[in-house]
């Protein structure tokens, strides 16, 4: 029983990751370094760069956590 619930568990993180494009996250990297360039430019306002970073740290924590969710959920199925 407990290893149908790991097995459901991984099914649902592995479906979330490849529902994230798999060039999303090297394109948030890409737009981090053009917002970058940008704010040191005098492109843009501090404002507007911090309200980029926001958005930037929360959708790489979702990546993030999302992984590590997955992988955790491998490991702790492994040991059983």
């Amino acid at each position: 029983m407990k290893l149908f619930r790991f097995s459901e568990t991984i099914s649902e993180h592995k479906r979330f990751s490849t529902e994230i494009d798999e060039n999303y996250e090297s394109t948030l990297d890409g737009l981090l370094v053009s917002h970058e360039k940008n704010f040191r430019l005098r492109n843009i306002s501090m404002l507007e760069y911090m309200d980029f970073l926001d958005t930037y740290i929360g959708n790489k924590m979702i990546i993030l956590d999302t992984k590590k969710n997955l992988i955790n959920t491998m490991k702790t199925c492994s040991m059983l």
